[in-house]
């Protein structure tokens, strides 16, 4: 017999702090009350089991990695989709990996990215002044490629296992270049612009306040039971 459901299907969460940002390029892997939002709006790649002993395909049905652990070619689901129903493409991954890289963004998780993917240790090395006119195209040196609309390969800098969970970090999770482009650094700031592939998405933000997210409509899984989660900010 299926459990009895609660009539108010209504999470609440607190929050010890206001999100600095819900910018999976600029969020700090140790603030937890980032990180804890951005699981439930954003899908990386893969994500971690529940025991945290693995991970398993999450904007990734599947995944390959060649024999000396150099390469990962990584297949998006053809029905995956960010909550104004665009598809997720590979293209919004390498352009979400490029801005952890670059130097001109100082994302909080840059070295590990860097260290991992060919090239950027370097990329990330240049001086965003000095450099300014070849920043762009040493970007597209990177060891990140969209095969396809579907297929993402990452070239890494060296084999290193640890790598898939680069893969599932709120982090990783794609950005799409033209709300960047429209928005600037405004964009994740509104619930309007902050558009996400995950199981749920931002209804509303009151600074210091609360954050509010309900299910994504085009979510590729399952739909979720509960009807919204609010994230109360209790500093």
């Amino acid at each position: 017999m299926a459990p009895k459901l609660a009539q108010d299907q209504v999470l609440r969460l607190e929050l010890e702090d206001q999100p600095s940002t819900l910018d999976p390029g600029q969020t700090d892997p140790t603030h937890l009350y980032e990180t804890g939002v951005l699981r439930t709006i954003s899908e990386p790649l893969l994500k971690p089991t529940p025991d945290l002993t693995g991970v398993v395909p999450a904007a990734a049905q599947s995944y390959e990695v060649n024999g000396d652990g150099t390469a990962y070619v990584f297949h998006l689901r053809t029905n995956g989709k960010y909550w104004d129903g665009t598809s997720v493409k590979a293209q919004d991954f390498v352009y979400a990996w490029q801005r952890l890289i670059d130097p001109r963004l100082a994302a909080p998780n840059e070295t590990l990215f860097a260290n991992a993917v060919l090239n950027g240790e370097a990329v990330s090395l240049m001086d965003p002044q000095r450099d300014a006119a070849s920043i762009d195209s040493a970007l597209g040196t990177l060891g990140l490629k969209a095969v396809d609309d579907f297929t993402f390969q990452v070239q890494l800098a060296r084999p290193d296992p640890a790598f898939v969970w680069l893969a599932a970090m709120p982090a990783s999770a794609p950005v799409r270049k033209e709300v960047v482009a429209q928005n600037g650094d405004k964009w994740a700031t509104s619930a309007s612009t902050l558009i996400t592939n995950g199981p749920f998405k931002v209804a509303e933000m009151v600074k210091n306040d609360h954050i509010t997210v309900v299910p994504n409509p085009t979510y590729w899984g399952r739909k979720p039971t509960l009807k919204r989660i609010d994230y109360v900010i209790v500093n």
